[in-house]
């Protein structure tokens, strides 16, 4: 089942960094590796917080994620997402 809003915000920021607010409150931050008809892959960086009950994916699934950089995929339900924000960085 296709959830329309959630769906069509995370097919707009694809391959972008953005931060992913869950409904238990939590914030990740990573790149939107891939996108499906329920879920929304997220590409976190090393050394940032991870899900602890989320699925790992594996990286070769979908061709590799980003060589050269450590980038861990993670799979969250569009059910579980409470808002999909672009990171902005200023140099």
């Amino acid at each position: 089942m296709i959830h329309q809003y959630p769906y069509h915000v995370c097919m707009q920021y694809l391959h972008r960094y953005v931060k992913i607010q869950t409904t238990d409150g939590r914030i990740y931050e990573g790149v939107i590796a891939h996108v499906d008809s329920d879920n929304v892959i997220l590409a976190i960086p090393e050394g940032r917080e991870v899900p602890e009950n989320r699925a790992f994916i594996n990286p070769f699934a979908f061709g590799g994620f980003f060589p050269g950089f450590a980038f861990r995929p993670f799979a969250f339900p569009f059910a579980s997402l409470a808002g999909v924000f672009p990171f902005t960085f200023f140099i």
